[in-house]
């Protein structure tokens, strides 16, 4: 038994070397009498999105033959070679590739080495670049209110990014030593205060975004908009403004207003109107409930104010008055008009009362009169409890 064993491994042995002598054989016909080699490729391979490029990084290929990078996509049929500088396979740690149209791609890396050997593939799935129609998204934060003080310190105050990726917004102004001067807002911040701005030059704002966080290029808004600069001169046009309001007489809930013109159809409530006792006194004008219908009722201040652009405010508390035409209104002269088909003819601004405001431009220096012109049939009422002249600087 022993001896059978003992001529039988041999001829098995032979057997195995035959058959491994054949399989080497049977696989270099493949390669043409050549060794395949495969170039190390990169690892922790990352994505910079960008404007029509995109940024990869990575850790370099540990070979150290390794002479260029190939970035793939469109399935192969577009192509970009990173070349790496002599002597720093270890230091090159990626690039940059522009010229995409935006969308969604597929990458597939391959290392080559300075025989022109290739690694396997390395595939990168799923990177957004972004362009035009991403820009053209790009809205600039909107502002909530400008008001210039009589310190001449300009207070902007705007409303929450609507875009959570917005990033900052720029404010660029000329300073009172005529310098050109850039200021930042960052997202949590709504409050902007400029104290050396040059009276009459414009102050200009746009926004800036990125698309995630590691995004290689900050996106703007495509243009700059004009800040509006709003300075109240309610005091040096205008009297008996806000609560407590002053009134003619001394008795009676609904009474005549200091300071306002007011005319007979507003004076429904016992020849007096205009003036209501109600709420810490406001001016008002109410119909009905035994009073009789105001139609084309007038009540207005007449003042001059230079040529310009102004907004006519109010604060309007509780009101009722349905369709009726109710309207605050700006005109040059020294009187309101009565309606014509439910038109304000003539006026430089009209504009609801629920809408609480007007912007209106005086092309001349000259008399303006502001105030409400008022058609009310029924039991219909409104209250302002406080008036505002805005003029703007742009």
């Amino acid at each position: 038994m022993s001896r059978k064993v003992i001529f039988i491994l041999p001829m098995l042995g032979g057997i195995f070397l035959a058959g491994c002598e054949k399989l080497d054989t049977e696989y270099r016909q493949y390669l043409n009498g050549k060794e395949e080699i495969y170039p190390g490729v990169p690892s922790d391979v990352s994505c910079n999105p960008g404007n029509k490029r995109v940024e990869f990084t990575w850790k370099p290929s540990p070979d150290p033959t390794v002479s260029k990078y190939v970035i793939y996509w469109n399935n192969y049929k577009d192509s970009s070679v990173l070349k790496v500088p002599d002597g720093k396979q270890s230091l090159f740690t990626g690039g940059i590739v522009g010229g995409f149209n935006e969308g969604t791609y597929f990458f597939v890396i391959r290392a080559f080495d300075n025989k022109n050997n290739k690694s396997v593939p390395l595939v990168v799935n799923n990177v957004s670049i972004y362009g035009d129609y991403y820009l053209s998204g790009l809205a600039n934060r909107t502002v909530k209110s400008t008001e210039l003080g009589a310190d001449k310190t300009v207070k902007v105050t705007f409303n929450a990014p609507a875009d959570g990726t917005n990033i900052l917004t720029e404010i660029k102004y000329t300073s009172s030593s005529d310098k050109d001067e850039v200021a930042r807002l960052l997202p949590g911040e709504n409050l902007l205060s400029i104290n050396n701005w040059k009276a009459g030059t414009s102050i200009v704002y746009r926004s800036a975004y990125k698309p995630v966080l590691n995004s290689l290029d900050t996106f703007y808004a495509k243009k700059y908009d004009t800040l509006v600069i709003k300075q109240d001169v309610t005091a040096q046009y205008l009297k008996n403004t806000a609560q407590p309001f002053l009134s003619v007489q001394s008795v009676n809930r609904f009474r005549d207003p200091a300071y306002w013109t007011v005319n007979a159809a507003v004076q429904n409530h016992n020849g007096m109107g205009g003036w209501g006792s109600d709420n810490n006194t406001v001016l008002c004008m109410e119909s009905g409930w035994g009073s009789p219908d105001i139609v084309n009722g007038k009540m207005y201040q007449t003042t001059v104010l230079p040529a310009g652009a102004y907004s006519f405010e109010v604060e309007l508390g509780s009101y009722e008055y349905g369709g009726n035409p109710v309207r605050l209104v700006a005109i040059e002269g020294t009187t309101l008009p009565d309606f014509s088909n439910d038109q304000v003819p003539g006026a430089l601004g009209v504009a609801d009362l629920a809408l609480k405001n007007i912007t209106f431009t005086v092309p001349q220096s000259g008399p303006v009169t502001l105030g409400f012109l008022v058609r009310m049939q029924g039991n219909l009422y409104w209250r302002v409890t406080k008036v505002r002249l805005l003029q703007h600087f742009m």
